[in-house]
C-alpha cells in the first residue's frame, strides 16, 4: 500500500508497537498540517477534546523533541535566539508542572490560566495552562533572554486547537475512509 494510506497505517502499526512506551520522534512536528504526528498525540490523550498545532512554525522556533507515550504527549521548542526548550507544551490527563510535586487544577475547557514572571536578563519565564475537555495543555516557558517578548509574541500568535473531529476528519479523508481516530 503506498500512498497517504500507506504512510497511516504504518504510523498507526508503528505506534501500537510501541504500546505505552515513551517515543521520542524528532521528525514529528507540531504543524497542524502532520496528521501522523496529531494522531499520535490524540490516541495518547484520548480525553483531550482539542489538539494544540501549529499552522505555521512560529517565527525562530523549531521543534526538538517530540515524545509521545500512554496519558501524555510532549513537544519541546527551541527557538534560536533564546536556546533550548524555550517552550515545552504538555498535554496530559492532568496539569503537571515541572516546579510541582502534584498536579494543579485543570481549567475549565477554554480558559487560560497562567504564571509568567519577569527574568533577570529581560526574558520571561513560567507557565501556562489551558483546560482541554478532561485533559490540559501546560505550556511551560523559559525565555530567559533579553528577546524573551518577542519570542512568547511570536509564540502566542500561531498555535491554535485543533478539534478532535476535525482531526478525525482530516485522517478519514487523507486515507480514504480506512482509518479513524476514535474506535466507533
Amino acid at each position: 500500500m503506498s500512498g497517504p494510506a500507506g504512510r497511516m497505517v504504518a504510523v498507526v502499526l508503528a505506534a501500537l508497537a510501541v504500546g505505552g512506551c515513551g517515543q521520542d520522534l524528532p521528525s514529528a512536528t507540531a504543524m497542524c498540517a502532520d496528521t501522523n504526528a496529531l494522531v499520535l498525540i490524540a490516541q495518547a490523550v484520548p480525553d483531550a477534546e482539542s489538539i494544540p498545532c501549529f499552522p505555521e512554525m512560529p517565527y525562530g522556533y523549531r521543534t526538538t523533541t517530540f515524545d509521545v507515550e500512554s496519558g501524555h504527549a510532549e513537544i519541546a521548542l527551541s527557538h534560536a535566539v533564546v536556546g533550548l526548550d524555550a517552550a515545552v507544551l504538555s498535554i496530559g490527563d492532568t496539569c503537571v508542572l515541572d516546579e510541582e510535586e502534584a498536579p494543579v487544577s485543570t481549567p475549565e475547557r477554554g480558559h487560560l490560566e497562567q504564571h509568567l514572571e519577569r527574568t533577570d536578563s529581560g526574558g520571561i519565564g513560567g507557565w501556562i495552562t489551558q483546560g482541554l475537555g478532561d485533559a490540559c495543555l501546560v505550556i511551560t516557558l523559559d525565555l530567559d533572554h533579553a528577546q524573551g517578548d518577542r519570542a512568547l509574541d511570536d509564540l502566542d500568535e500561531s498555535w491554535t486547537l485543533l478539534s478532535r473531529e476535525d482531526l478525525s476528519a482530516t485522517l478519514h479523508a487523507e486515507t480514504d475512509g480506512l482509518l479513524g481516530l476514535d474506535p466507533s
